[in-house]
């Protein structure tokens, strides 16, 4: 034998007292379901707005950049055109910052090696071998003078205590000494010599 249950209570209609109160409640939660909904459409409409001014502004950025860059059709262009320039100069820093480097203790050590020098005595034929690794020189001394080679060892005293020297320069010595002439004065001429780091340190 089957058997059924049936809720007849939920087709029952509401009694006359409770009606105001349901209708109330519904009432209240259709105008905030109505709120609600005009809120997320305001605020989807602020946003297609938004994106529809953005659109407009790049679309006036654009147009301005291609006015004041002639050539160029896009941002991005010239941006991979920067960026093509940049490395080029990088490039030719890198190359030069190389030259320099090797070429960088000429001038220095030309200003150490001729700063403590008395007004009569010149350096002539200097010779910077930063390949080889090594410093050549000559000192041109009046010959009127024969006291003058006295001074010979306080000046490597003098360029033995030279930052820039000490840095570039190891085993400065006197080579050798002779007499000579030029432009058809006597002059006594010394020699020196010392060595560099290979390469140009």
């Amino acid at each position: 034998m089957l058997a059924f249950q049936v809720n007849l209570l939920r087709n029952r209609p509401l009694p006359p007292a409770q009606r105001p109160a349901v209708v109330r409640v519904l009432t209240v939660s259709l105008f905030c379901a109505g709120a609600l909904l005009a809120w997320e459409c305001n605020q989807a409409a602020r946003r297609v707005l938004a994106v529809r001014d953005q659109a407009r502004a790049l679309q006036e950025q654009q147009q301005a950049f291609v006015r004041t860059h002639p050539g160029f059709a896009t941002p991005q262009a010239y941006r991979n055109e920067l960026r093509t320039r940049l490395q080029g100069n990088e490039t030719a820093c890198a190359a030069v910052s190389r030259v320099i480097a090797r070429h960088r203790p000429a001038a220095t050590l030309l200003y150490s090696l001729v700063a403590p020098l008395p007004p009569d005595v010149h350096l002539v034929n200097l010779d910077l071998n930063l390949t080889a690794g090594n410093l050549r020189f000559e000192l041109a001394l009046p010959l009127n003078q024969p006291g003058r080679t006295n001074d010979i060892p306080t000046l490597l005293e003098v360029w033995g205590k030279d930052p820039v020297l000490q840095q570039w320069v190891s085993g400065l010595h006197e080579m050798n000494s002779e007499e000579a002439k030029i432009g058809g004065e006597a002059i006594f001429v010394v020699r020196f010599v010392g060595d560099l780091p290979l390469g140009g340190g």
